[in-house]
């Protein structure tokens, strides 16, 4: 579901100014829900958790796939405000303004939750996805708590433009915007960073040099604030014979674009907050227990992580760099 409301209001102030106010609401909501399986108790596997929402995934390459999918909401809120001001005076039009957006977007996302399993012929078993499949030996094994951000963001930005008629021929356009980028942060600090050597304090059994927010020297946002982007902008337009049929136009700025928000998703999805397991198949583990021989974390709580929680090893990074 997409919903907007949209105000938008001009005002005169006077004979040459006018100012232009537009405040803006977006609303996105698209929840996923599935017809649910029994769990996978249901089909003799035993030691794999299945939430409360259960899903059936195996890959068998070459044959078959089954996957009755995930269940998940993601939600977006995005409000903006933009005033401009316009002026008129001898041969310029000036416009000056401010731009203004917060957004948030919530994901409960129980992907890889209930634990995914593929069957592969180039597994050390029979050679072959199907006949793996039907003994039960996986290549390989993944599950994880899910995926679960709560981010937030803030844009600002303030710009100016002169449109300068200097001649009936020739017109100019001078402008600069002023782009800070603040980053995105998560209201329940689902970030990490690396600092060779330091120790955490936030998750004590972290490996050294994963830290995060809280942590000394590694910001809540996860790496310090953009402030100096200015874009200036130029360009004209010229009639070259002032008849008012040709005319050469050319302009030139530069444009400071943002991170599209899915770059927290890998952030979001470690351990200790995103754990994920993957285990090979081998010949001790199976399609029943494929936690044979090592620790099975599950259940675990995305939403209440213990500071002494134990990290999963081999533990695999998403991080912001200290620039």
């Amino acid at each position: 579901n997409n919903t907007i409301y949209s105000v938008n209001d001009n005002y005169t102030i006077n004979s040459r100014m006018l100012n232009n106010l537009v405040v803006t609401f977006n609303q996105t909501n698209n929840d996923n829900f599935q017809i649910y399986p029994p769990d996978y108790r249901s089909l003799g596997i035993t030691n794999v958790y299945n939430d409360a929402t259960p899903q059936w995934f195996f890959n068998v390459s070459g044959y078959f796939d089954v996957n009755t999918g995930d269940t998940n909401t993601f939600n977006r809120d995005e409000f903006q405000i933009v005033d401009t001001v316009r002026m008129t005076f001898a041969k310029h039009d000036v416009a000056l303004g401010v731009d203004y957006s917060y957004g948030q977007g919530d994901i409960v996302n129980n992907f890889r939750a209930n634990g995914r399993y593929t069957f592969n012929g180039s597994a050390p078993f029979t050679g072959d996805a199907l006949a793996d499949f039907m003994l039960g030996k996986f290549q390989n094994f993944e599950q994880g708590i899910g995926e679960y951000k709560n981010t937030r963001m803030h844009f600002f930005s303030a710009f100016v433009n002169d449109t300068y008629r200097l001649n009936p021929n020739l017109t100019l356009s001078l402008g600069v915007r002023w782009d800070p980028f603040i980053p995105y942060s998560d209201v329940n600090d689902r970030l990490a960073g690396f600092r060779p050597g330091q120790q955490s304090t936030v998750y004590v059994n972290a490996p050294t040099g994963a830290v995060f927010p809280g942590d000394a020297n590694f910001p809540k946002n996860g790496y310090e604030a953009t402030w100096g982007n200015l874009g200036p902008r130029v360009g004209f337009a010229y009639d070259p014979f002032g008849d008012g049929k040709s005319s050469i136009r050319a302009g030139y700025g530069i444009f400071y674009d943002k991170p599209n928000t899915i770059a927290t998703n890998s952030p979001a999805n470690q351990g200790p907050f995103g754990t994920v397991v993957r285990v090979d198949g081998n010949a001790n583990n199976g399609i029943v227990d494929p936690f044979v021989g090592t620790t099975n974390p599950f259940p675990a709580d995305p939403f209440n992580v213990p500071s002494n929680v134990s990290f999963v090893l081999p533990h695999t990074m998403f991080v912001y760099s200290p620039d």
